[in-house]
């Protein structure tokens, strides 16, 4: 089954991102879920949001 998971940014510092971002991809894969795409939507990166699209 495909699915999207949604990480929102927003009010997360710089320096953190990479962090909790790498953190979720980490855990979907341990899960066994296959990442498809990952698309980047904001203006700022303080209000980004991060679409993963993934299939278990």
């Amino acid at each position: 089954m495909k699915k999207m998971k949604v990480i929102d940014l927003f009010g997360i510092k710089y320096d953190q991102m990479e962090d909790k971002i790498n953190g979720i991809l980490a855990t979907l894969q341990n899960e066994g879920a296959k990442i498809i795409d990952v698309k980047i939507i904001g203006e700022k990166l303080s209000q980004t949001s991060v679409f993963v699209f993934y299939e278990d």
